[in-house]
């Protein structure tokens, strides 16, 4: 069970505070198809960094690079529509596991 963005006022809060920004949700949502591609192509580029099957390193050992890397590919995890390389997706689920942290491949949004 993931705890983030679980309440509402959680979502809220995150919304008006990107809005207050600059960001524009509907303009965002009109490139959903466009963005799809865009990041399915960036994540069979990124596939090729794996050192190993469970690390960004030859020795399989999770480093620096990996603390880098696997937040910015859990944030990915919510988005429907993006096709993962199976080898890149194991190891993100793998190493959150191991952190005890969920992805959001089961909870994803369009």
């Amino acid at each position: 069970h993931l705890k983030d963005w679980s309440r509402e006022e959680d979502r809220a809060y995150a919304k008006a505070k990107y809005e207050k920004g600059g960001f524009d949700y509907a303009a965002a949502e009109a490139g959903d198809a466009e963005s799809q591609l865009e990041m399915t192509k960036l994540l069979e580029e990124a596939s090729i960094l794996l050192g190993s099957d469970t690390s960004l390193y030859e020795d399989g050992v999770l480093g620096f690079d990996d603390l880098l890397y696997l937040p910015e590919f859990r944030t990915v995890t919510v988005a429907k529509g993006v096709e993962w390389p199976d080898r890149l997706r194991k190891y993100v689920v793998s190493a959150h596991s191991k952190a005890n942290v969920g992805t959001y491949f089961d909870h994803q949004v369009e």
